[in-house]
């Protein structure tokens, strides 16, 4: 039986389809309008703390001209409802309250009077934790709803510009594994509690709480990036990429 032979042309179309199917793509991202904004926006306006070197950031506003509406009453009513949840489920406010005081022996929250902020610009973020229910390790992230409605329909996330998409593609990664004998991974513990918020943007990060339902309801402001803004996982990222640069030697 006669063997059949194939040609050289179709050997190496098969090899150059092997190659463009193992390829990484390195093809750059084309970015919108708005995503450039954001990227100048942070690269303009960050800044390190002299004492402990942690990135300070401004919120990417879409414009200078923010008008948020009042949002005190949706976080208050938001707020008397985790309350309920709380008297419902004891466990839940336990490691609730344990999660908060941490922030706030850490000085990542911080109680302000009412009068700091009267006529200013504001926003009120209602919050929910995600509970974890392990017996041996119970854990809670605690989520900051920057997509609520204010009093005009608009939410705190509509006014940030979201940035970038900066986190690598996985299936990138994977294939970079074969081309090293060691690979190295680790976990940056609370990513976005390592950066800073700048002092005069913390009054769009405000929450209502109170340690006892007998006691009156105070208000606290978030001083560092926080789970549930639109643009938290860019800022992270590009706080992380920027560090690179600056300490690459």
């Amino acid at each position: 039986m006669a063997v059949k032979q194939t040609k050289k042309h179709d050997l190496d179309e098969l090899l150059e389809r092997f190659w463009v199917q193992e390829e990484i793509d390195s093809t750059p991202k084309c970015w919108t309008r708005e995503e450039i904004e954001c990227e100048n926006q942070f690269i303009d306006t960050y800044r390190r703390d002299p004492n402990d070197g942690r990135f300070i950031i401004k919120l990417p506003f879409k414009n200078n001209n923010v008008n948020l509406g009042d949002s005190s009453k949706n976080a208050m009513r938001r707020y008397i409802s985790l309350e309920r949840k709380f008297r419902q489920d004891s466990d839940y406010k336990e490691i609730y309250s344990k999660a908060i005081n941490e922030l706030i022996n850490n000085g990542y929250l911080e109680e302000i009077s009412p009068h700091e902020i009267e006529g200013e610009d504001v926003f009120y973020l209602p919050h929910a934790g995600v509970f974890k229910r392990d017996p041996n390790n119970p854990k809670i992230r605690i989520v900051y709803d920057g997509s609520a409605k204010s009093s005009n329909g608009l939410s705190l996330n509509e006014n940030l510009m979201t940035g970038p998409n900066l986190q690598n593609d996985l299936f990138a990664i994977l294939l970079r594994f074969r081309t090293h004998a060691v690979v190295l991974s680790c976990d940056m513990e609370k990513m976005f509690l390592q950066i800073k918020i700048d002092t005069k943007d913390t009054k769009f990060q405000l929450i209502f709480w109170r340690i006892d339902e007998s006691e009156p309801v105070k208000v606290f402001r978030l001083t560092r990036l926080v789970f549930g803004l639109t643009n938290s996982p860019y800022t992270a990222m590009r706080c992380v990429m920027q560090l690179a640069a600056d300490m690459e030697n």
